[in-house]
């Protein structure tokens, strides 16, 4: 049944993408594939989202066993995304026209979600450890949201400035707290995970952490003016840096007292830095 319903979604996200070319979209919107990308995005986050505030309302105790869940509605969520992430590595990978390059990294993220899923639905163990994963997606609701209002050229009203808000809050509570939580439950508990699987997680978590880190820094750069202020500051005092060290050293030619000797000193301890 497993196969099953990972074909279902595969082929649910497709049509639901047929569709929505069949829709008028914005004059504003300057990619179309991306479009038509985000929308199926946010429709798979909202599923998986809402299912797994369920299966945590329904089950608390999941989030203190990382090895046996017997609700059949968490396993069939999770066969469900993993159909999602197949049919959207396609996209990704086939239908955008994107450089391999370009897509490198989102394609990465989706093999070792693939990868980490594939494990849970062909074993039928640890789907409380997909479904803390899947909690990511309560923030995607709101992050692809935010892709489609800035696509649209909406930078500004109530609901991109609620919309903003929920997906910060969101972002740090499910693509970092829950994350590093659970990494740390697999490092305490590992004896419950095979070698296999645990070097597996160990492995991807941190990854996934790094990856938001840098996704998060974005956000912040264009919807919090403070953070914005802070790095054009920042930024501003590195390039008079570089002018100061500059003029340092065309002054040291013109007066004949640059030496080398502090140069390779300097190179030297930059490596090992």
């Amino acid at each position: 049944m497993a196969y099953e319903i990972m074909f279902a979604s595969f082929t649910f996200f497709s049509i639901m993408r047929y569709l929505i070319t069949r829709f008028t979209i914005p004059d504003a919107v300057q990619h179309k594939w991306r479009w038509y990308n985000v929308w199926i995005s946010w429709i798979h986050a909202l599923c998986a989202g809402l299912g797994c505030i369920y299966c945590v309302s329904i089950e608390p105790t999941l989030l203190n066993n990382l090895q046996d869940y017997d609700i059949r509605f968490a396993y069939n969520l999770i066969e469900m995304s993993t159909g999602y992430f197949w049919y959207d590595a396609i996209d990704v990978g086939v239908l955008s026209g994107s450089s391999l390059k370009e897509s490198l990294i989102l394609l990465c993220h989706h093999f070792v979600v693939i990868l980490c899923f594939t494990v849970v639905v062909v074993t039928g163990d640890h789907v409380p450890i997909a479904i803390v994963c899947l909690l990511v997606e309560i923030n995607s609701i709101f992050l692809h949201a935010r892709q489609i209002f800035r696509m649209a050229k909406i930078y500004d009203g109530p609901f991109y400035t609620v919309n903003k808000i929920f997906n910060i809050i969101t972002f740090f509570m499910f693509r970092f707290v829950s994350l590093s939580w659970m990494l740390r439950r697999v490092i305490l508990d590992r004896s419950e995970l095979s070698i296999g699987y645990f070097i597996l997680l160990v492995t991807s978590f941190p990854l996934m952490i790094v990856i938001n880190f840098g996704l998060f820094l974005q956000v912040l750069a264009k919807d919090v003016p403070a953070f914005t202020v802070l790095q054009k500051l920042q930024g501003s005092k590195n390039q008079n840096r570089k002018e100061k060290d500059a003029c340092e050293t065309l002054n040291g030619h013109m007066n004949g007292t640059h030496q080398t000797k502090p140069v390779m000193k300097a190179e030297v301890v930059s490596k090992l830095e």
